[in-house]
């Protein structure tokens, strides 16, 4: 089966309101009030923590989303202030700081004649004994980790591969791919699809899924087809670039949690739209930011590393031989 994907859209839909079957429905389209944007990802181990406060448009405007330049954005750790981000443009405020693992993180955003906005998000503990080997003849990726005892763990598998150009091994664009293939029942199967034609006829979009109910402390496994680097390469300035690709296994709070399943059904709808009618199949996306919208989230990771590096392209003399 051939799956045509578009562009992966992270959307939120705005002022929906519809009734019962015989009353009219409403769109509110109109600009309205705008509200504060408050984004904030926090990643275990990362020694700086990026803020980015914009502001809320109407859906049929296409200018960009508006930032927001004077804002006072205060970053506090289980209770204790840590400290004041810097504005560095286009709406990113920036605080030095290094994300600590099981720390209650909360992020707070001051602006003229508003109230606070926040948003409060706790780091995951380490994914612990984890590994990511791989299985070449069968074209399998084989993930081993152990559950947390005691905590409520979200955990996404997926892939990626980066291109990378010019003189440089650091990737420029990184893509998910547009499914997984899984029959392990381990899965979440909220973005689960069937083709029977394949061997494994379980496909995921973008991630594999795995909540933790009724694994607590048991050593989990989940393997899946997918994500060789093959042998593909581009010519850049005298240079070949080769492909990055990288594995990965997720542990995120529940907000990233929240966050990433309401985005990719949402997208799904999307896929859809021209079947199903959108007024059936309400869009919404996760918010856990007050007086305002928006996502303060964090998530830890183990992740496994497969890269090729550039090399000079060589000079080959002329031989008429191989020709």
């Amino acid at each position: 089966m051939m799956r045509f994907y578009t562009k992966f859209l992270w959307v939120s839909m705005l002022g929906i309101v519809w009734g019962g079957c015989e009353r009219e429905m409403v769109l509110n389209l109109g600009k309205g009030e705008a509200l504060p944007v408050l984004s904030c990802i926090l990643r275990a181990g990362d020694d700086s923590v990026r803020v980015r406060v914009t502001w809320t448009k109407a859906v049929y405007d296409t200018a960009d989303f508006r930032a927001e330049e004077l804002a006072s954005v205060w970053l506090y750790g289980d209770g204790k202030e840590i400290g004041k981000a810097v504005y560095r443009g286009e709406g990113w405020y920036v605080l030095s700081h290094r994300v600590m693992e099981g720390t209650i993180y909360k992020v707070e955003v001051w602006m003229k004649d508003r109230d606070r906005v926040w948003g409060e998000t706790r780091v995951p503990l380490p994914i612990r004994e984890a590994s990511i080997t791989y299985d070449t003849i069968r074209h399998r990726v084989i993930n081993c980790w152990r559950d947390i005892p005691g905590e409520k763990n979200y955990y996404w598998l997926s892939y990626c591969r980066g291109i990378t150009f010019g003189d440089t091994t650091r990737p420029t664009r990184f893509e998910l791919p547009s499914y997984i293939e899984t029959n392990s029942t381990l899965a979440d199967p909220f973005n689960r699809t069937f083709d029977y034609e394949e061997e494994v006829p379980a496909e995921y979009d973008y991630f594999v899924r795995v909540e933790d109910a009724g694994f607590d402390g048991q050593r989990l496994m989940l393997e899946y087809v997918g994500g060789p680097l093959g042998n593909d390469r581009m010519e850049y300035n005298g240079y070949y670039s080769y492909l990055v690709g990288m594995h990965f296994i997720l542990s995120l709070d529940e907000h990233y949690d929240h966050y990433l399943r309401s985005a990719i059904m949402n997208q799904e709808y999307l896929w859809n739209m021209e079947s199903l009618p959108l007024f059936y199949t309400p869009l919404w996306t996760y918010s856990n930011v007050r007086n305002g919208l928006g996502l303060v989230a964090s998530y830890v990771r183990f992740v496994d590393v497969k890269e090729r590096v550039f090399r000079k392209v060589k000079d080959e003399s002329f031989n008429d031989l191989n020709d």
